[in-house]
């Protein structure tokens, strides 16, 4: 990932060892009528959005050589450590934009609250108080609440932390050099900044602090140069004080909220999955066919269960027999548009664990129609081609020498977009994107054809469906490139 992809994602969606960008990158797997290229990412549910949460792998300043920094830092540490109440604006500055809020933090004597992404339709509230931890997602309206089970959001943190946490960028946890110079007076007030650098890349970290109070009053920091046209500032505005009104730290649950219990609908599921609808066994490796979906649009979803490979070396990866291919009996083919698991990173949460079946992990493999059409005609079989492929979360290796085909009968077309589980899963930021990259998919597959009418046109979708990520102007420059293509190769 480059640093302005970091930078655009970063505000989006809580850390994952599988990022969008990655995802978005990469090629369609699909044997049917499109070139083999590998495109499996492993997705993880992510109920992410916040910068705060974000940075807290690896946000910690980790070198201080300088006698003055070092001073300075141990005055800035003991007064914010010494805070009871501290509040939190970010915002992102792009040239010639208006900035943007991107999240707002409160933190009390322990007790947290992050609303991340406002505004969007990745809007999320996280909550810590007590003996409990929230999650509301503003868009589904859904609220889930988990007693603390571990993981760095389950630790005692104090306003130093999150201030720690905030101002790392790029190589997380690499060591940034500290300096410190003398600023002019704002309002009123003399202040003095620390600046930080990351040896050989554009990283920038600057933290302008009172010098009365030795309190934090702004930080920004950028991971490109000035000259690039991706320069982005990200901006950190701070309070401090003794109090904070408790009802900042009130679970956010409407008449309409719909609340989640993650082991509760975890026992659910499996109870409706505990008989499979088909199962493969090839030597060494076997799957379990748990659920097949489709919605009205002619979207695939496919559950399987499978278990891990036994005898694994360091360093290798286990494979599984997953879906590769479908088509069904209307002669339509399909491309895979993500590969997701349930679970994610709120709160560090067992998800992932809740939701195996026996010891077999889950995955969603979610397809959609090369070629739409309104209104869609339902079919009544699909053909699944099932291969090897190791599980990295990287492009997949693919062993051919394992292959499986069945046929199923398809289940009626579900009312809405997405699975009844999707919610209890933690399924909803993977989901929100699944239009912009099933877009995404069709105008590679159009230009790689030569089909620059139809590759501009799913490109200019993918810009409409980008929003709220920072994508939709790459969209919109790849949709004129094609333009331009068809402008100067007009078809006959």
């Amino acid at each position: 990932m480059n640093e302005d992809q970091n930078l655009q994602e970063l505000f989006q969606r809580i850390e994952s060892k599988v990022t969008a960008s990655d995802h978005l990158r990469t090629q369609v797997a699909q044997r049917l009528s499109i070139p083999r290229k590998s495109r499996f990412k492993l997705r993880l549910a992510m109920a992410g959005g916040l910068v705060g949460v974000a940075c807290f792998v690896g946000g910690v300043i980790v070198l201080l050589p300088s006698a003055s920094a070092a001073g300075a830092y141990r005055r800035i540490e003991a007064a914010i450590r010494d805070a009871k109440y501290m509040h939190v604006l970010t915002y992102g500055n792009a040239p010639g934009k208006p900035r943007r809020l991107f999240n707002e933090l409160f933190y009390s004597n322990g007790a947290w609250r992050i609303d991340g992404s406002p505004g969007t339709l990745l809007a999320r509230t996280y909550l810590r108080v007590g003996g409990d931890q929230w999650l509301y997602l503003q868009h589904s309206d859904v609220s889930v609440k988990e007693p603390f089970i571990g993981g760095f959001l389950a630790e005692q943190r104090t306003a130093l932390e999150f201030a720690e946490s905030m101002s790392d960028e790029g190589r997380l946890g690499s060591p940034r050099d500290f300096s410190v110079e003398p600023r002019p007076d704002e309002n009123n007030r003399a202040v003095y900044a620390i600046l930080a650098t990351r040896e050989g890349t554009p990283y920038h970290f600057e933290m302008i602090v009172d010098n009365k109070t030795n309190l934090p009053i702004r930080t920004t920091f950028s991971g490109e140069s000035p000259d690039s046209e991706n320069y982005r500032i990200i901006t950190a505005d701070y309070s401090f004080g003794d109090q904070i009104d408790p009802r900042a730290f009130s679970p956010k649950i409407k008449p309409t909220t719909k609340l989640l219990n993650m082991g509760t609908e975890a026992e659910a599921l499996k109870s409706a999955w505990e008989k499979p609808i088909k199962s493969i066994r090839e030597p060494g490796t076997y799957v379990d066919v748990r659920d097949i979906s489709v919605n009205q649009e002619g979207d695939l979803f496919i559950a399987c269960s499978f278990g891990g490979s036994a005898g694994l070396k360091d360093g290798q990866f286990p494979k599984n027999l997953l879906p590769d291919s479908v088509k069904d009996d209307q002669g339509r083919a399909y491309f895979l548009v993500e590969t997701v698991s349930p679970g994610g990173t709120f709160g560090d949460t067992r998800a992932r664990d809740y939701f195996k079946i026996g010891n077999d992990n889950i995955a969603i493999t979610e397809w959609a129609p090369i070629v739409p059409s309104t209104p869609w005609k339902p079919a009544s079989k699909i053909d699944v081609t099932f291969a090897l492929r190791t599980w990295t979360g990287s492009p997949t290796f693919y062993d051919w020498s394992v292959q499986s085909n069945a046929q199923f009968t398809l289940p009626p077309p579900i009312p809405e977009a997405f699975p009844a589980y999707s919610n209890g899963m933690l399924l909803d930021d993977v989901h929100q994107q699944f239009k912009m990259i099933a877009s995404e998919d069709r105008a590679q597959f159009y230009e790689r054809k030569q089909d620059f009418a139809q590759a501009a046109r799913w490109y200019r979708e993918a810009a409409e469906q980008a929003w709220p990520l920072n994508l939709a102007k790459t969209y919109k420059n790849k949709a004129a490139r094609c333009q331009q293509l068809l402008d100067a190769h007009p078809a006959p």
